[in-house]
């Protein structure tokens, strides 16, 4: 446990001879990895090591090459710059064996300053190799890649870096290669990286490679090309009713993260305007746009911010991550909607991370894996914030507290956030949409017991309801459905309904104008139980089931011809239904989201409500709405 840590570390470095040390630093390095953190180890050595011998400092830099990673690579990189010759020089040689990606700056600095020198070689190909196996998104290794290009010495390791281009199907890495297709000496491979690329069209053997790409950019060959020009084409364009905060150029609009809103409200001016230029200049070093994607280069926890705030918003993000990543998008300066890799952290992005008091973890797990882009969209009104991953529920309405004064509810406006946390991130589509404020909740009738005037026929002729004597009915004939002209989200319901022998209607909630309300949105059953011909139907069939989800609990029908009161309450998730009196269900929603793909209106909150026009005459009175306030 981390407890030996400290006396094998000491163990190690008093070890004599080569082979004793090496099998000592291997066991600390085999414990370290065993207490699932680096803490223990790395302070150990970044406590010695400033005091150590020069025999000691090459230990500790052979254990550091032994964990490997950002943390550990620091002091190797430190090393580098040794005025000891012999500690320095080790340095480099475990710099041109590093296994990941940590070394990458490090090496492309060590060619470029040894151009003339062999070992340039040796970081050039281990850089190449580096960035082949280790998973990063093809966006960063694109302009790896690209920046090796002039530090490659001769025509052979610049073929090798173009061949890795291959394994990164990105539109930048298209555009590259078919600028070196004309080229005497590299056209061959880029022609052949192109083909990995685009899959390996068949295409007619005597046109040239320049030819066959300029074809393809045509629509004659690559589909999987012409895609890729598509969504560069439409990159950054926002939806109709959203405006882009990105433009996919620069950083206009956004700004490094200073402060803390806090800091915002108790320092002088002068103090956070200097504080915001010092971390604007630093930003620019670790947060850059290419080819409309918006990247960090994973250094550090600089995050970037709107120059503007935000009140009530949706807010659409794509992102993308690499393994072990990190991040998060701050709501009004508040964090945050959790990113991460949910190959680490299983229960996926889009949570609440910190809230303490309200739900923060996503209601189930919707990432893509690393390296693929995901899709936010969130929305925010007052408190509270619903969130879909890749159009996926995974936050219904949770309150958003305040991180930084947790006494408080979060700020009324605010900037929006993309949080950096040592880890390489990459953003685009950012798009908002500002949203009114809430109009006031309704509470009255929705059937004014005269005509129908705020209804709307669905699918039939407008004259198949009618009203007479404060009832509104139909004959059953034509089919579709009434509506209400507004949508509503959490409400309670109160109405009457009759229905005759073998009589079949429903109320539908939360419902669209599109397609069969009963599935796009929720239908909660109305029926004559008592009918010979319903006599072997499904439990969730019948009066105050939600059709096609869950039953009643119990049957507390009247016979046919009798009026009955049906109460129905929808708050978030929750759907219950009394009847006559009885409460006969109570679900939530969540449970049943495995049905999603046949009833989608399962993961809905919001619509219209309706009532079915079913084969059979169907009357309905006193229908009354109270909205209810979020909880």
């Amino acid at each position: 446990d981390k407890e030996h840590i400290k006396p094998m570390l000491a163990l190690a470095l008093k070890s004599g001879g080569e082979k004793e040390q090496q099998q000592a630093l291997k066991a600390v390095a085999e414990a370290a990895r065993r207490t699932k953190s680096e803490t223990p180890l790395k302070k150990q050595l970044q406590t010695i090591y400033p005091s150590a011998a020069d025999s000691q400092k090459i230990a500790i830099l052979k254990l550091c090459k032994k964990m490997g990673g950002k943390s550990y690579f620091e002091l190797v990189a430190n090393a580098l710059n040794a005025t000891s010759p012999v500690v320095k020089n080790q340095a480099r040689e475990i710099l041109l064996k590093w296994q990941d990606d940590a070394a990458l700056p490090a090496l492309l600095e060590f060619a470029r300053k040894n151009r003339n020198n062999k070992k340039s070689v040796l970081a050039v190909r281990q850089s190449v190799r580096i960035i082949r196996q280790s998973g990063m998104a093809a966006e960063r290794a694109f302009l790896y890649l690209q920046k090796l290009m002039p530090l490659a010495k001769d025509v052979s390791e610049k073929q090798m870096i173009i061949s890795a281009l291959g394994q990164f199907p990105v539109f930048p890495a298209v555009r590259f290669l078919s600028s070196l297709l004309d080229h005497p000496e590299l056209s061959g491979a880029a022609f052949n990286a192109l083909n990995q690329i685009v899959a390996r069209q068949k295409v007619d053997s005597d046109l040239s490679p320049k030819e066959i790409y300029l074809a393809t950019l045509e629509g004659q060959a690559s589909e999987a090309v012409r895609q890729m020009i598509e969504r560069q084409r439409n990159l950054n364009k926002p939806p109709e009713g959203f405006e882009a905060l990105f433009n996919g150029k620069d950083l206009s609009g956004w700004q490094a993260v200073a402060y803390s809103p806090l800091q915002k409200r108790t320092l002088p001016e002068f103090k956070l305007d200097s504080l915001q230029k010092a971390a604007d200049r630093e930003a620019k070093k670790h947060w850059l746009v290419s080819d409309g994607v918006l990247m960090f280069d994973g250094s550090g926890y600089l995050g970037l911010q709107t120059k503007r705030e935000f009140k009530n918003f949706e807010l659409l993000v794509d992102w993308k991550i690499e393994k072990f990543g990190d991040s998060g998008i701050y709501l009004r300066g508040c964090p945050q909607v959790q990113i991460w890799d949910p190959a680490q952290w299983k229960v996926g992005s889009g949570g609440l991370y910190n809230n303490q008091k309200n739900p923060r973890n996503p209601l189930k797990t919707a990432d893509k894996p690393t390296g693929q882009w995901n899709r936010f969209r969130i929305i925010m009104r007052g408190e509270r914030v619903t969130v879909y991953l890749n159009d996926v529920l995974v936050a219904d309405n949770v309150i958003l507290e305040n991180y930084w004064e947790r006494d408080k509810p979060v700020y009324e406006l605010g900037p929006i956030e993309l949080q950096a946390h040592n880890s390489p991130l990459y953003f685009r589509n950012i798009f908002i949409r500002e949203l009114p404020d809430e109009p006031p909740l309704f509470k009255g009738p929705l059937f004014n017991g005269k005509n129908t005037d705020s209804w709307k026929v669905i699918g039939n002729k407008p004259e198949s309801w009618r009203v007479k004597d404060g009832i509104l009915y139909t004959s059953g004939k034509g089919g579709g459905w009434i509506s209400t002209v507004k949508e509503f989200g959490d409400f309670k319901l109160s109405l009457e309904f009759r229905v005759p022998s073998g009589g079949n209607s429903g109320v539908f909630i939360r419902a669209p104008h599109r397609g069969d309300p009963a599935y796009t949105g929720m239908e909660i059953q109305v029926l004559d139980d008592y009918a010979p011909v319903y006599a072997n139907l499904k439990p969730w069939q019948y009066t105050g089931s939600i059709y096609g989800v869950q039953a009643p609990s119990r049957r507390v029908t009247k016979k046919a011809g009798e009026w009955q009161k049906m109460v129905i309450t929808c708050r978030g998730a929750r759907v219950t239904v009394e009847l006559n009196g009885e409460k006969i269900n109570d679900a939530n929603l969540i449970d049943y989201m495995y049905l999603e793909s046949s009833h989608p209106g399962l993961k809905r909150r919001k619509g219209f409500i309706g009532l079915q026009n079913h084969t059979s005459t169907v009357e309905y009175r006193n229908i009354y709405l109270e909205e209810l306030p979020k909880e």
